[in-house]
């Protein structure tokens, strides 16, 4: 029996890929590069157990474990799926800042979003930009599956900074 929604079978279109937006993204060498900035906010979207090391990251296409257990020095913890409801509609406007806000999220500050390998640091990313307007939120797309996987990284075990 066919999933539902696939009973007709897909149309040609006339899509076409459009470039990436770069300016969104921020690779390894900048994140490292702003640990130290005191104007930055890193946000780990994994979840908790993870996030203190408690538990391996892993690569979701593969299960793989990352290397190095933890978070990138002075992340905070906010998991991806903090931003929904039960039924997986976005949490009201105000219920996202006052979560953010308790965890001294700023309009103020950049933000960089990850998680794993990216996935999971794109609803943070949605939320700040597109439902609370903070102007400067990039997405560390490698995420742990690079961070965690290389010996010159620095990781950290533990809560919140």
């Amino acid at each position: 029996m066919p999933s539902k929604g696939l009973e007709q079978p897909a149309q040609a279109s006339d899509y076409t890929i459009q470039p990436a937006h770069e300016e969104h993204r921020v690779h390894a060498a900048e994140v490292r590069r702003r640990l130290a900035d005191r104007k930055t906010t890193l946000i780990d979207g994994r979840p908790t157990l993870q996030y203190t090391g408690e538990e391996p990251g892993r690569v979701y296409h593969t299960g793989k474990a990352h290397d190095n257990n933890g978070h990138i020095p002075g992340a905070i913890n906010i998991m991806w799926k903090d931003n929904f409801n039960a039924d997986g509609t976005f949490k009201s406007v105000d219920e996202l800042r006052s979560m953010y806000a308790a965890h001294n999220v700023s309009h103020d500050r950049k933000i960089i979003t990850y998680c794993n390998e990216g996935l999971h640091a794109t609803p943070p990313w949605f939320v700040l930009t597109e439902l609370l307007g903070h102007d400067h939120v990039q997405v560390y797309d490698e995420s742990m599956a690079e961070w965690a996987n290389d010996s010159s990284f620095p990781v950290h075990n533990g809560d919140q900074p």
